[in-house]
């Protein structure tokens, strides 16, 4: 249980991380 929590705040953390990295090319 919570092995699979851990992988999940991982997985939210990169698309996270990939989503403000887009964002902040689109704008500069």
């Amino acid at each position: 249980m919570l092995k699979i929590l851990g992988w999940a705040i991982l997985i939210i953390f990169i698309i996270g991380l990939l989503a403000v990295t887009g964002i902040l090319k689109l704008i500069f």
